[in-house]
């Protein structure tokens, strides 16, 4: 009753918005012009793309004038697909201009809408991107930093000075609906699970691990989906991050290549390049990185128990290094123009190494034991990746029915490497030849995965089609752990905490949706997804262990409506799950430290999650505003949990609470204040609550959450600008305890040379030093606070250079050379 009841709410706060967002006033649409002639109405359409990579242009502005005095009548702006429709035209004669942020305007004269043709369809109208020659000075128009589609945010990642040399992780740091932690973890709306696409496609490692393994100057786009269709995966509470890398779309040889150097032995590079003829493409890649940084980390913790209060008490430092090398591969052949088939790879290592040095004292009270002792902790993880991509697509007319066919392979094997030697001291930190204890133990794991799919889209009407679609995902992992300890000099496995286990997981799915635009402007997008899902845990000595063999429906709704030229509001509903992954449902005790163990739930339930959005987006000539309004129910939530075991360690694990809500407001202004001076401001304000007990202990919380990010850009010149990046996440509640606030500040200055084939970038990370985090926990009989706070103030310089042997033909209009910067396939 409770869930209806906020269902209901936001169902009619929705429709009162749209009715407000309707009220339009007075003269707002164009009056119908008297031309003397004949009475009546009309209609014009056409379809707007880009003439450089020949894709649709959403969003581009179409104004009709009146030939006669000039004065507007009516306008509208093109949809997803490029295509525009001005209804209850006048009949008469008039001028019609088509313009986009970044593309040179098109003026159509002498357009008639009469009696005996009172449909004009202007067919396919083409912008070029702006580029202008004055006095030997090149001046490129730039790509907003953020655009607002249909169902997704899209950030251009080349307007983006500071994540030069970095990865996708640093481009979404201040991104809205996303947030970056100070160790690099993303999450979406406060959610961490999420999928990773790229270029549509799932990637080998998952959530922060894929987005930091990625470079950043290899990134044409990132995609925020918040609300993804039936079409996608509905894995991931909180949505998908779908990665676009760069591509070349004109014959011949290209490349990109990149090099970065930081302070305190930091090093990334990068290289691409592609080859493309009129039926064949080749791509090869190379990447590197070493990176190295150093992190703080304080914590006080206390348990309570009848005999009194454990103190445990601790500070040190840790050096971090992660290193990676890969490579990459490609070939594609075009058959027809309308045939294509391709095979592409990627592979490679990625390391991960921590030591550190940890101080910590252990007391009681009532008095019985004050202990001082220091750790000494090393950690490697090393792992082999490699992925195959079979994709084919066959388009059956020029009206969009098309079939696309892909299999996916990939694979991950790997070992985590741990070693800790714990020795006591005294007061003043001096060791004493008490070895207190030394454990190492050794994790080997072997992940694969299938996947095949069949997409289908048939077009039913102008503006309406139809997909259908078929999935199978295939996957199995095996994990064996061993823990041993230094007994005598003899290291024995102790197999209270050896084991090995098996997970296997395979889901097939059909997925149908409906697409379609009425005349008034109306869109709607109705999708049903089913799944079956059928699971298998095998962990040894242990049977019967929960598997699933489960059937499941995820419907998706979208709507929109084009208000008038520049105004849009946008709707919708999906429902979405995030499944336990093998070592959350282990039931096996892990060895962290002396203090703390890890467990997993073999009963642990997937999250079933409800997200509702409403959203408008409204342009002006010098920018844009968008503001959306978003509500979910997640049921089944998943949390983690420390408790007390009164057995000398803090236990971790992950439970099912009852649900979680949230219920936020983003808003976004990108504003042009001159040609030099461009800012971008944004804030999320949301209500959060958790309802449910965790070992019979109420645990309701609730919070009210804001974040807010300012990313301003000043252009000295047409090749030199400085960009600065502030923002703030503020405090919000969790299941046992608070997550503290913190604010990011990042700068960089980017010159542009050699006639823009190369940049040279120039950034500082957490300018202010005040990037950390901060936590406290709470519970009936635990109490800890944790701060960490990461290496600051980062120096790093990066130079990046693009190869590429292709000119733009000759202008017809004013005969001019003009070099176009053509970007590779990554």
């Amino acid at each position: 009753m409770y869930k209806m009841k906020q269902l209901l709410f936001f169902i009619v706060f929705s429709l009162i918005g749209l009715n407000l967002f309707a009220q339009r006033p007075d003269g707002e649409q164009g009056k119908r012009p008297d031309e003397g002639g004949f009475v009546g109405e009309g209609k014009i359409s056409g379809i707007v793309f880009d003439k450089q990579t020949n894709e649709a242009i959403e969003y581009a502005n179409i104004v009709i004038f009146r030939m006669r005095d000039g004065r507007m009548v009516s306008g509208t702006i093109s949809d997803l697909k490029g295509n525009f429709s001005i209804d209850k035209v006048p009949f008469g004669k008039y001028k019609v201009t088509i313009d986009f942020i970044g593309y040179d305007k098109v003026t159509i004269d002498s357009v008639r809408v009469f009696p005996r043709k009172p449909f004009m369809d202007l067919g396919k109208r083409f912008l070029s991107q702006s580029l202008v020659m004055l006095e030997g000075v090149e001046i490129v128009a730039d790509k907003i930093a953020y655009e607002y589609k249909i169902d997704k945010k899209v950030v251009n990642v080349s307007q983006d000075a500071t994540a030069a040399g970095g990865t996708a992780a640093d481009v979404l740091e201040n991104t809205p609906s996303v947030e970056v932690d100070i160790e690099g973890n993303v999450t979406m709306r406060g959610s961490s699970n999420f999928t990773v696409l790229i270029n549509g496609r799932p990637s080998i490692l998952e959530g922060s691990d894929a987005l930091q393994q990625l470079p950043a100057n290899s990134i044409e786009n990132i995609e925020i989906i918040t609300n993804p269709s039936a079409k996608y995966d509905p894995d991931g509470t909180a949505g998908i991050i779908n990665v676009i890398l760069k591509k070349k779309v004109d014959p011949g040889l290209s490349g990109l290549a990149n090099l970065s150097v930081g302070v305190n032995d930091k090093y990334r590079s990068n290289i691409l390049l592609n080859y493309r003829t009129n039926k064949w493409s080749f791509t090869g890649g190379f990447d590197f990185r070493d990176d190295n940084f150093k992190m703080e980390r304080t914590s006080e913790r206390e348990t309570y128990d009848q005999d009194g209060t454990e103190f445990i008490n601790s500070f040190g430092n840790r050096n971090m290094n992660r290193k990676s090398v890969g490579g990459r591969f490609g070939v594609e052949y075009s058959f027809s123009d309308k045939t294509i088939m391709g095979l592409s790879g990627r592979f490679g290592t990625f390391d991960f190494g921590m030591n550190g040095l940890f101080k910590t004292n252990e007391f009681t009270i009532p008095a019985d034991a004050n202990l001082f002792y220091v750790s000494n902790d090393n950690m490697t993880r090393s792992f082999n990746y490699y992925n195959v991509n079979l994709n084919f697509q066959h388009k059956f007319d020029d009206k969009g029915q098309k079939l696309d066919f892909l299999f996916y392979y990939s694979g991950r094997d790997g070992d985590s490497d741990d070693f800790t030697i714990e020795t006591e001291t005294d007061q003043l930190w001096n060791e004493t030849a008490n070895e207190l204890n030394s454990n190492r133990s050794v994790e080997l794991s072997d992940n694969k995965q299938y996947r095949i799919q069949l997409d289908y889209v048939k077009p039913i009407s102008k503006k309406g089609k139809i997909e259908l679609g078929y999935q199978a995902r295939l996957s199995n992992s095996e994990e064996e752990y061993t823990f041993e300890e230094l007994d005598g000099g003899v290291w024995i496995n102790n197999p209270l905490y050896s084991s090995t286990s098996d997970f296997t997981r395979n889901i097939h799915s059909a997925y149908a949706i409906l697409n379609n635009e009425t005349s008034n402007g109306f869109g709607y997008q109705l999708g049903l997804r089913s799944e079956y899902t059928k699971r298998e845990t095998g962990v040894e000595g242990v049977t019967g262990l929960y598997n699933i063999d489960r059937f499941d429906l995820f419907p998706s709704l979208h709507f929109s409506k084009q208000l008038s030229e520049k105004n849009q509001v946008m709707m919708s509903y999906t429902r979405r799950v995030n499944r336990p992954r093998g070592r959350d449902l282990d039931p096996f005790l892990s060895y962290r430290d002396e203090n703390n163990r890890f467990q997993g739930d073999p009963g642990l339930e997937p999250e079933y999650i409800d997200s509702f959005e409403l959203g408008w987006q409204k342009r002006w000539p010098k920018g844009f505003m968008t503001f959306e309004t978003y509500y979910k129910i997640t049921t089944n939530k998943i949390t983690r949990v420390l408790s007390n075991t009164n057995e000398d360690y803090v236990l971790h694990t992950s439970a099912n609470l009852d649900k979680d809500y949230s219920l936020g407001t983003e808003a976004m202004i990108n504003w042009d204040f001159s040609k030099k001076l461009n800012m971008n401001l944004s804030g999320t304000v949301y209500y959060y609550k958790i309802k449910g007990s965790l070992d019979s202990e109420n645990v309701d919380r609730e919070s009210t959450n804001w974040r807010s990010s300012l990313n301003t850009v000043y252009k000295f010149t047409p090749m030199t600008r400085l960009q600065l990046r502030l923002g703030y996440r503020g405090a919000t509640a969790t299941a046992q305890g608070e997550r503290k606030g913190f604010l990011t500040s990042n700068m960089a200055l980017r010159h542009d040379f050699w006639s823009r084939k190369a940049s040279l970038i120039l950034q500082v990370r957490d300018l202010f030093k005040t990037m950390k985090r901060d936590m406290i926990i709470e519970g009936s009989d635990i109490w800890e606070h944790v701060e960490m706070r990461r290496e600051s103030q980062i120096i790093q310089l990066s130079f990046s250079y693009k190869i590429n042997n292709y000119k733009q033909k000759k202008n017809g209009r004013n005969g001019d050379d003009m070099d176009m910067d053509v970007e590779v396939e990554y």
